[in-house]
């Protein structure tokens, strides 16, 4: 091999570990998903269909923060009416925050 080829191969080389080595460096490990129960208040009926899909979103109130949920599969909850009190799990990232990643389960706890 010519110096012409040599200085081409280690530039190739040099940049491969660079690009490797910014790629580690930038990377964070990934937090592991924590599922956290929260109290919440049901503000529009909720319906499923017969397979466990929510058929229309679920509505509800955490700590006078209102939202919806974000879709993450499909969910198998019973009909929850307007009113109701219940506790909803939702998968927060440590990374993130306390950002909604996505609804895990809710349980009725009363009218």
């Amino acid at each position: 091999m010519d110096s012409y080829t040599k200085k081409v191969l280690l530039v190739i080389a040099l940049a491969f570990v660079v690009a490797i080595a910014y790629r580690v460096a930038i990377m964070k490990p990934e937090a592991d998903v924590k599922v956290q129960p929260y109290p919440a208040t049901v503000l529009t009926d909720m319906q499923i269909d017969r397979y466990g899909n929510i058929m229309y979103p679920l509505y509800f109130c955490i700590d006078g923060r209102c939202r919806t949920r974000v879709t993450c599969g499909n969910e198998s909850t019973p009909l929850f009416e307007k009113g109701n009190r219940v506790t909803v799990w939702l998968k927060t990232s440590p990374l993130e925050g306390s950002d909604l990643l996505c609804l895990d389960k809710v349980e009725l706890v009363g009218r």
